[in-house]
């Protein structure tokens, strides 16, 4: 051996095998039955939301959870899974937005896989103004609770694509079990029938709370106790206290005064300390005297500036199947 020649290498009998020794898999083969099914649910541009492997049951049930908590929806698109091979058809995934895609994506005798399907909704939910800006966070809940009445456990929100107009995906698992039991069950007993409504979450109880400008925070369908801690919380910790209360689109809305010329939201410091003290009295107080926990924080908004946006916080009540 010279020199100039690179030195020989030996893997030992209980070290790991050379990559070339291992077989690539064959994406043109049926996809084998997996413990877990994964989907995502992406929000995207200003008024689009996007589901990603979603089963064709649960996007029947998906899109009337956004009819119920939203309204009508302008159009919807799918894109065929050229990944595994199938064969491009315009029918199904145009480019531009249709009614008559969807009904093609749900008939019966669609074979050809589809790995995205998309929604685009009237208004503006995710750089809306006014009562906007409440309704698009019933319509993330109402979108959550369905997700969780089909055995849809949450992994993670994540801001995962850096493009202007990208917000966070929601990722969620489920097992092959649940997921069969509850959507393709479902869908099989209502073939033929018209298309279900939104499922009835009543053993679901979620609410979002939200920051807003510098100084305001939205209660969002939550229960007259839970308005109180978080109003105790906010007189207890932020030494100028409430500026005022009122109704909002049906929210529970709080203007916090200014600590001199620093906001609530936007401050830094003792300032920034002391807010922070008043979000965990709340994250405290509601787990403790009631039983909600943090179910997930989410950026699903138009954002005035770079690192302006601030997260959404959706919570859920802790049951046996989630606590």
């Amino acid at each position: 051996m010279t020199l100039d020649d690179p030195p020989a290498y030996s893997v030992p009998s209980h070290g790991f095998p050379s990559p070339t020794a291992e077989k690539a898999p064959n994406l043109t083969s049926e996809p084998p039955l997996l413990a877990h099914h994964i989907c995502g649910i992406a929000l995207t541009d200003t008024d689009k939301i996007r589901l990603i492997n979603t089963p064709e049951p649960l996007t029947r049930l998906l899109r009337a959870a956004i009819t119920a908590t939203w309204g009508p929806i302008q159009g919807e698109r799918a894109e065929l899974d050229n990944i595994l091979g199938a064969t491009s058809n315009t029918s199904y995934a145009s480019s531009s937005y249709s009614s008559s895609s969807y009904s093609s994506y749900l008939s019966p005798s669609t074979t050809v896989p589809f790995y995205s399907y998309e929604f685009k909704l009237r208004g503006n939910p995710w750089a809306g103004w006014g009562e906007e800006k409440v309704r698009c966070r019933r319509l993330v809940v109402g979108m959550l609770k369905c997700m969780i009445g089909q055995g849809y456990s949450l992994i993670q929100a994540s801001k995962v694509i850096r493009r202007m107009g990208e917000r966070d995906v929601f990722f969620f698992e489920s097992s092959s079990s649940s997921s069969s039991s509850s959507s393709v069950d479902r869908a099989t007993k209502e073939k033929g029938e018209k298309e279900e409504g939104p499922e009835e979450e009543e053993d679901v109880d979620m609410f979002s709370i939200t920051f807003n400008k510098g100084n305001t925070v939205r209660v969002i369908d939550a229960s007259p106790a839970v308005v109180v801690y978080v109003q105790q919380a906010i007189r207890r910790y932020w030494p100028t206290g409430i500026k005022s209360q009122q109704l909002y689109s049906g929210a529970d809305e709080f203007l916090v005064n200014s600590a001199g010329s620093t906001e609530a939201l936007m401050g830094y410091g003792s300032d920034a300390v002391r807010w922070s003290m008043v979000l965990v009295e709340i994250l405290s107080a509601l787990r403790n005297h009631l039983g909600y926990k943090l179910y997930t924080s989410v950026d699903m908004n138009f954002s005035p500036g770079p690192g302006m946006a601030i997260d959404t916080w959706i919570l859920r009540k802790t049951d046996p199947s989630w606590s």
